[in-house]
């Protein structure tokens, strides 16, 4: 996962961290991974829920501490509710 509001940021982080050590088509990795904002984090999340899913392991792909203080303050707060 990597948090952030920026489109361009995100991409580079697909582009530089993802892409070269997960051997998948990009769209597949656009689709379901949570690199980007924190809205999409969310969607994708509570998709994962109804589908079915019970554990989701939070993964920072690169400045982890901050990253999951991110995740703390702008994804978790929306999936308690």
């Amino acid at each position: 996962c990597y948090l952030t509001d920026d489109p361009a940021e995100a991409d580079r982080v697909l582009a530089e961290r993802i892409l070269p050590v997960v051997h998948r088509p990009e769209a597949v990795l656009r689709e379901r991974l949570p690199i980007g904002s924190a809205d999409g984090f969310i969607a994708k999340l509570l998709a994962y829920r109804d589908a079915g899913v019970r554990r989701v392991y939070i993964w920072p792909v690169a400045d982890e501490s901050r990253q999951l203080e991110l995740f703390a303050e702008r994804v978790l707060p929306a999936l308690a509710a």
